[in-house]
């Protein structure tokens, strides 16, 4: 898997406290995909990821050809972190 990295979304992750890595793990970790959205005729997507330390984020991407870009990500709310853990426990 490639990301689409540059200045403008490393910083907008980094506003919200989340570094490219974090947001590299949580995609990796198998998330969950909560919905998919068109934003100006771009679909993306809204999902909920673990890092490798345990810190569950709430993010949204997109796949530009064959690479994947971060567009936001923050901790996910209490109430999604619980959800999260729930069907994470319910799938093994």
């Amino acid at each position: 898997m490639r990301f689409d990295w540059d200045n403008a979304n490393i910083n907008h992750l980094g506003s919200h406290g989340v570094t490219s890595e974090e947001f590299e793990q949580a995609f990796r970790n198998d998330p969950i995909v909560l919905y998919r959205t068109l934003h100006h005729r771009e679909r993306r997507y809204a999902a909920l990821g673990q890092t490798d330390q345990g810190r569950v984020l709430l993010f949204i991407y997109t796949k530009r050809g064959h690479k994947t870009r971060a567009i936001t990500a923050h901790t996910a709310p209490r109430k999604l972190r619980k959800s999260y853990a729930e069907q994470k426990s319910t799938k093994r």
